[in-house]
């Protein structure tokens, strides 16, 4: 069993990524498995929650078998159970994507690995624009002075440089290769940035259509109810506002560390990974 783990930010894309694997045949997107541990702890996530393939938790044929076989396992590790049900009730299935985006989420599948040897781990670094990242947090504070709001968005910007730095850091230490993606990247050439992180994982992208999710098969859960859940979204659109907003190219001028790492980390994946030479057919 291979897992592609998504690290990164929140407000990076992980959700949208998740669900957009999730169109493979081959690949069980769950999304952030950071929170579940044990039954009681998917008892308690499923209450009220809704699903990537159903209006309501509950009604998830995955979900609720997975608690079930949990249940009559309850002295199994939480992961090891999750490949086990995987293995026997979904055997067409290859890959599982965990994006829960920290490292110590990760470290579950790490120490997972020692003693199943065939398990491989892939682990995914999301990093979105950090001015689109900023401008996501921004619209969602009403209400607040101009002075407050310019402090934190410079916190905000030095803490997506040493956040991302620490994924950077972190994940090479342990793991023994990984893959950076930009989540613009992804947005503007999807078909390129998916079939650059199936090679990664020595698969073969079966995915067929890149501007809808409406065919995906995740099983992300997610305790807002009142929010559609993604795969619902007819077409995949992204907010180009930030890039007219004078003050997003004022941050260029007064970060240049910060924006030299943001052309690095963000647009300067999908070229020069020796692995996208035998991809063909780009979009």
């Amino acid at each position: 069993m291979k897992v592609i783990f998504i690290a990164g930010l929140s407000r990076s894309g992980s959700k949208l990524l998740n669900t957009f694997l999730g169109k493979s045949h081959i690949v069980l997107a769950l999304g952030e498995l950071t929170e579940l541990h044990s039954p009681d702890d998917l008892q308690k996530k499923l209450r009220g929650a809704t699903c990537t393939c159903e209006d309501n938790a509950d009604d998830c044929v995955f979900w609720q078998g997975f608690l079930d076989f949990l249940n009559k396992n309850v002295d199994s590790d939480y992961y090891e159970a999750l490949l086990n049900y995987v293995k026997n009730k979904y055997p067409e299935k290859k890959i599982i994507v965990d994006s829960s985006k920290d490292i110590n989420s990760m470290l579950h599948w790490v120490r997972l690995k020692k003693t199943i040897p065939n398990l491989k781990i892939y682990p995914v670094h999301l990093v979105r624009d950090v001015r689109g990242w900023l401008y996501s947090y921004d619209k969602r504070r009403p209400n607040i002075s101009k002075f407050n709001n310019f402090i934190g968005i410079i916190r905000n910007c030095r803490s997506w440089y040493k956040q991302n730095k620490n994924f950077d850091s972190l994940i090479n230490e342990y793991s023994e290769n990984f893959l950076r993606i930009g989540y613009e990247e992804f947005i503007f050439y999807r078909k390129k940035t998916i079939n650059l992180i199936f090679s990664y994982c020595d698969e073969t992208n079966l995915i067929s259509k890149y501007n809808s999710l409406s065919d995906s098969e995740a099983h992300e859960l997610n305790n807002a109810p009142s929010r559609l859940p993604l795969r619902k979204t007819q077409e995949i659109k992204y907010d180009f506002f930030w890039m007219t907003n004078w003050f997003c190219s004022f941050l260029g001028i007064i970060f240049p560390v910060i924006f030299n790492m943001n052309k690095k980390y963000v647009y300067g994946n999908l070229g020069k990974n020796k692995k996208i030479r035998h991809i063909s057919d780009y979009e």
